[in-house]
Order: C-alpha cells, then structure tokens, then sequence
C-alpha cells in the first residue's frame, strides 16, 4: 500500500506498507517531492518495492487514485502485458492484413514475459500457461504457421525466424488441403526456391522490399518464380485476422435500430448503417494522427491505450444525424409509389392564410409579387401593420 501526505515543509511523502495475515506492516517513507508528479517515476518506485517485497508475495497495489498514481499502476501492469497489447493491436487493426503477424506474435509474448522475470522459469510459468492455454485452445492452426513461414520479413530475418518442427508441420498439412491448393506438389518443389532466395526471389531490392511492403504486395512483385506459391501466399496474407470490424458495425447498428426507430424497413435501416458507417471511416481518414506501422511492433506504443486518453476527432453524432433526416421536423417525407402526383401535391399544399398577412404595411400584396426575385424584399417588423 502506498499512502502520500505532505508535510509542513511541503514535502510529498509516500508512506510505503504491506497487509499480510499479521497485519500490516511499515516498510519505509520516500521523499517523492521530486518524482510524484512523473508517472514513471513513480512506476520505478513502485518497482523497487515490489522487488523487495517480492513479486510472488503481490497480490495488488493499493494507491492513491490521482491520476499520476493510476498511471503508474497501468505502466506496472504494462510490463508483464505489454507483448500481449501488441498482439491485440496488430490484430485489431484494419489498415492492413495481420495474418500473417499472429505466430511472431505468439513468439515475442513468450521471450518478453521471460525476460521480465530475467529468465526465472518458477517467476514466468504461471503467466507462460495462460497464455498457451488460450493460444493451444483457440488459436493455434495451421494457417497461422503457414502464414508465419510465408512472410518474407520473417524467413529471411536470421535473428527472428524460428523454424521448429511445429511451423513446417502446420505449412505442410495446408499445402496438402486440396480446398487451399490444388497442386501440391508444384508448391512443394517451389518453397525450396523461396526458401533458399532464388530466382526472383534473389534480387537486391527484395530484401529490404520484405521489411517495408505488406507481405502479399511483396509476393505480387517479386513471387514469379514460384507461381503456385505465390498464389497460395497472396491468399493468406492478404487475409484479417480479426473481426473487429464487424464488432464496430455492431455498435453502430445497435445505436441506430434503438426502440424508436425499430419500425424502420430493413432496406432504408440498411441504407442508414451503410452510409453513417462509411462516412466515419472515411472521417478517421482524413483526420487521422497515428504514424505507427499497425503491424510493425517495435512501432507500437504499449501504453498510449492505457495511460493517456485519446485524443481524436469528434466522430459523428448518430443520433443527431438520425434525428434530423429521419425523425426531425423539416425531414423530406418518403412516398409510396403507389400514390399519384395529385397526392404529393395535396401534402405539399400550404395555405398562406394560416401565418397571417404577408403583405406590407400599406396593403396585401400576393406572394408572387413579393417574391418575384427582382425587387430586394423588406424583412422588418412593422407592429402597426398588425392591428
């Protein structure tokens, strides 16, 4: 527990205690004065006694709820989650595919939770666990391996790749479905060629083009010399790995199909998603701030998400976007096409007599007259007029 208090002298003192089955036990005070205001020192602080105290021993931290003191609880949450948090946002992101960035992924999770715990096998297995058992339950196929030795930015990185018998194995086993390739064997002699970085593959430019273009747009410029590979590969890696998009859609239709407007025709309900949805996309476009590679990891900031709020355009306003075009009072009304043009009329049909007189002070002049578009028109306020 950490409890900060400020002397007489202005000091910013931070109380530091444990609560154990005893009771609770004083560590020692810490003169914050100069780093209480900077949350990450305050997260090294933080650090410094949970290493003391042991991390086995943790079982949360208990602060005070100033957001610096909440930034630094995140940023220690951060170093143990940040491999995930990469993953997640290289999956969730739908400027480009990210097939082919899960099995690398799975990889630096792994080294990053273990050089955490420096490599302690008794600090770092309850956390390694989780994650294979999520990984091994849900996600772990054999298009992700595939897709992972396809990628030329990692084969052809000696310091990154991993080729262990698992990623030849998932490779092989979707080569062999006929619904994936329907030459086999074509494919297998071809995987030498790229392996091996012949033919097309040998050029200068294609080594430094695989860490800089998308994986498929690399395929499609230098993949010639293994035609039946390279369309196996364009076809994974071009390929989302996640259905976040579909989520966002979700929202946006339940927003629009509220209690009010669930007597809408699934077409015109239909129109209304399509457009308001495609207008924000197109807005996050044009205003868009981030300069990180959405599938470049050591381009993603851990804790943007976490710490600070972001800060983006103010998205559209569904209900006011409805409101007026659909449910306000000066909406254009939809016609059956059934009705005739002496219906339309009939509802466009407007008695001036029910606003009163609209001619000028001295008689009553026609609307026509008043609005000929040839004379300026006279918008004052007589109050005689009105007697």
């Amino acid at each position: 527990m950490g409890d900060g208090w400020s002397d007489q002298r202005q000091r910013t003192l931070i109380n530091f205690l444990v609560h154990c089955p005893n009771g609770i036990s004083f560590i020692k005070i810490v003169d914050a004065s100069d780093i209480v205001k900077d949350a990450t020192n305050l997260m090294n602080l933080f650090s410094e006694i949970v290493e003391w105290v042991g991390p086995s021993n943790v079982v949360h931290l208990v602060t005070d709820n100033a957001s610096n003191y909440v930034a630094a609880d995140c940023l220690l949450m951060v170093k143990i989650a940040a491999p995930i948090i990469k993953l997640l946002r290289v999956v969730d992101a739908d400027e480009k595919p990210s097939l082919g960035y899960v099995y690398e992924g799975m990889f630096r999770i792994h080294k990053g939770i273990m050089s955490i715990f420096r490599d302690k096998q008794r600090l770092y297995d309850p956390y390694i666990k989780i994650v294979d058992e999520r990984w091994d339950k849900h996600f772990r196929r054999n298009i992700h391996a595939a897709a992972y030795f396809l990628n030329p930015a990692f084969l052809y990185d000696e310091s990154t790749f991993v080729e262990t018998p698992e990623v030849m194995q998932g490779l092989l086993d979707l080569l062999e479905q006929r619904s994936i390739c329907s030459n086999s064997e074509k494919v297998m002699k071809e995987i030498k060629i790229y392996q091996d970085r012949l033919g097309s593959f040998s050029r200068k430019s294609s080594l430094p083009a695989s860490k800089n273009m998308q994986p498929d747009e690399w395929w499609k410029l230098f993949g010639h010399s293994a035609p039946y590979l390279q369309k196996v590969a364009i076809r994974l890696l071009s390929q989302t790995a996640s259905s976040s998009g579909c989520e966002h859609n979700w929202s946006l239709f339940e927003r629009i199909h509220t209690k009010r407007r669930n007597k809408l025709e699934h077409q015109r309900l239909n129109d209304l998603v399509y457009v308001t949805y495609n207008l924000r996309l197109r807005q996050r476009h044009q205003h868009k701030k981030r300069s990180y590679d959405p599938v470049d990891y050591d381009c993603i900031d851990k804790t943007d998400f976490w710490v600070a709020e972001d800060e983006c355009p103010p998205e559209l306003d569904y209900e006011e976007i409805m409101d007026d075009n659909v449910y306000g009072d000066n909406a254009i009304p939809i016609f059956d096409d059934r009705h005739g043009q002496d219906d339309v009329d009939i509802q466009e049909e407007v008695n001036l007599q029910d606003f009163g007189d609209v001619g000028g002070v001295g008689g009553h002049a026609s609307f026509d007259q008043r609005f000929d578009g040839n004379d300026d028109i006279n918008l004052s306020f007589d109050p005689s007029s009105w007697t």
